[in-house]
């Protein structure tokens, strides 16, 4: 016959008081598996991370090796990237002027005849077709080596949080006008840039903002129109733009419109 075990008050005591703390130790496994690492969660996202997650939403990685044509202006414009560099060429139809800039060398014909142009026509040139091209391309242009971009405070715009970045550049790469400042706002859930504005210094300088209109996918990547603002006031800085455009202290002197015709990748033959 099997003996029946007989439990010492003491002794339930001590089994009841394991128990309860096996209980609660797995209680806490189960928990801290089922819920994400509060400090992983919480930690806020880098420069660069807002920066990537801005690029794979917009598809602009594709500009590395993709053909990207598309009219600005009345003007046709091509975008190469050719192992690990961009080759611009603009299209006046009008006039029938084409633009190439190539390995920092511009060369025009006019009626598919070559022409020579002083330097400093052929620097303006050369300028323009990049700044064009540097806004059809952003946010991916934000790797530029010469970019030293940094997270500003979150920003609210008509009642929208979002990442806000400021960009400066080096001046060695940085371009003619290296000095100019970048201000861009992401959308915290897509990572769309909905507003940039920038402070430049050429031509008298001044202030812009423009306020994404539109957007349009081909082929996975994004182009945005844009309304484009100035300030009314000559006391609106940079850092005062995005409240200057919510109360409604800013004036709109263009539209941003970018239209695209072609996305295609490039057959690439780097040696």
């Amino acid at each position: 016959m099997r003996q029946k075990i007989q439990f010492h008050p003491r002794n339930k005591i001590v089994y009841y008081s394991v128990f309860l703390v096996l209980l609660t130790f797995f209680s806490c496994q189960k928990a801290s598996k089922d819920q994400p690492d509060k400090d992983q969660s919480d930690k806020p996202l880098t420069t660069s991370q807002i920066i990537e997650n801005a690029i794979v939403y917009s598809g602009k990685e594709k500009v590395e090796n993709h053909k990207i044509k598309y009219v600005f202006r009345d003007k046709i414009y091509l975008s190469e990237g050719i192992c690990g560099r961009f080759k611009f060429t603009r299209i006046d139809t009008i006039r029938n002027v084409k633009d190439v800039y190539d390995k920092n060398e511009l060369h025009r014909t006019v009626n598919d005849r070559k022409v020579s142009l002083v330097d400093t026509t052929a620097t303006k040139i050369k300028s323009a077709i990049n700044s064009v091209n540097y806004f059809v391309q952003l946010p991916y242009r934000l790797k530029d080596e010469a970019v030293m971009a940094r997270r500003l405070k979150d920003d609210s715009i008509n009642g929208k949080t979002y990442y806000q970045l400021e960009v400066k550049f080096k001046e060695v790469g940085g371009g003619e006008d290296h000095q100019d400042v970048y201000r861009y706002w992401f959308d915290q859930k897509d990572f769309s840039m909905d507003y940039l504005a920038y402070q430049f210094y050429t031509n008298d300088g001044g202030l812009r903002f423009r306020v994404k209109e539109k957007e349009k996918r081909k082929n996975g990547i994004v182009f945005q129109n844009y309304d484009n603002f100035k300030p009314k006031s000559q006391k609106v800085t940079l850092k005062t733009l995005s409240h200057a455009f919510q109360n409604n202290n800013l004036e709109k002197v263009s539209d941003i419109i970018t239209k695209p015709l072609e996305v295609s990748p490039i057959t690439q033959n780097c040696d």
